[in-house]
């Protein structure tokens, strides 16, 4: 075998696996997206609704009604545990789907760790593609001058 050729086996040796750990990094980043998104859980009773009813009872108050601070603060603090025993069960319900995606991210980078040659600073999916994009067009030939070509872009 010729120098040239080895050097292209190796070059599609790295594509490949590039394109490998190119698919675990997409996995895993959905996940992570998915992981956050479970996180936002949204308020039985809106904000701006809080707000208003709380501006009424302010107005209210300020014309003299008698324990007006008391329902006030009795209002919020009642929001606020509706809010925050709502936002634990939703949470609660979701704590399975979240499990399942944080071991799969970690099952997708223990198998990263063993076969992406990219340096673990690089596996995010944009960086992944422009070292596929520099192999396949000739302008590297190592992940060392993709690296580079990388970081001078």
């Amino acid at each position: 075998m010729t120098k040239g050729t080895e050097n292209r086996i190796e070059i599609k040796e790295a594509i490949k696996n590039l394109e490998e750990a190119l698919v675990y990094i997409e996995e895993t980043e959905e996940l992570q997206r998915k992981v956050h998104q479970a996180y936002k859980v949204p308020y039985p009773v809106p904000f701006k609704y809080n707000l208003a009813v709380g501006v009424i009872l302010y107005l209210v108050y300020s014309q003299g009604m008698p324990f007006g601070g008391l329902v006030i603060i009795g209002w919020f603090g009642w929001q606020v545990a509706v809010n925050g025993i709502y936002f634990m069960f939703q949470l609660h319900k979701k704590m399975p789907n979240i499990a399942k995606w944080k071991d799969k991210v970690n099952t997708n980078i223990e198998k990263l760790e063993e076969k992406c040659m990219a340096p673990q600073k690089y596996w995010y999916s944009n960086a992944m593609d422009h070292f596929i994009k520099y192999l396949k067009s000739g302008r590297a030939k190592t992940i060392e001058e993709c690296i580079q070509l990388y970081e001078e872009d």
